[in-house]
């Protein structure tokens, strides 16, 4: 809608809520018109909130993320986190994940060490 379709628009509004108010129906429709127009709000809160996805539902997250998120770990381990997953096929089953991970970044920590 354009500029001009936008200011007809609120020309008639503002006309017919004129034209009400000079009859005495104007706080009719606003009584009307205020309790309809909030419960149209809450609904389609209500529905937008119960179709978003649930926070329980997301995967967990991958642990390079939790080593990274972990500020008491060292950035030599973040980065061999980071860099044992790159190497990794694909997907957290792949050969090397998991426990395999953890005993690669307790090797880097003890030649740090």
């Amino acid at each position: 809608m354009r500029i001009t379709g936008r200011w007809l628009l609120v020309s008639w509004l503002v006309a017919a809520l004129v034209m009400l108010g000079l009859d005495g129906r104007l706080t009719a429709f606003l009584a009307w018109a205020t309790p309809s127009t909030l419960l149209a709000l809450g609904v389609g809160a209500l529905a937008r909130q119960q179709r978003a996805p649930s926070f329980l539902d997301r995967p967990p997250l991958p642990y390079r993320y939790r080593v990274a998120d972990d500020l008491g770990q060292p950035i030599a381990a973040v980065i061999a986190a980071a860099e044992h997953e790159a190497t990794l096929t694909s997907g957290p089953t792949a050969p090397g994940s998991g426990d395999e991970l953890r005993k690669h970044q307790r090797e880097v920590r003890s030649v740090r060490r």
